[in-house]
């Protein structure tokens, strides 16, 4: 477990999972787990998301997950 999957995020609306499979949300239809994954319900949600991650947990942005290649 790393550090960042033990912050319990407050006030987020949107989909928040862990070990999530990027297989299911790419449209090649490959990719092992994220750590978290997160999609936001709008804006407001995203910043609330932001300001309560830690500096140093590294976040990729994905998209509609097309034109997207994510290592098993």
């Amino acid at each position: 477990m790393t550090n960042w999957q033990k912050i319990n995020f407050q006030n987020i609306t949107g989909l928040l999972l862990e070990n999530e499979l990027l297989s299911t949300r790419t449209w090649l239809g490959v990719g092992g787990k994220a750590d978290l994954y997160f999609e936001p319900d709008d804006e407001a949600d995203l910043a609330r998301f932001l300001l309560q991650a830690p500096t140093d947990m590294p976040l990729t942005v994905m998209g509609a997950g097309s034109n997207m290649l994510v290592r098993d």
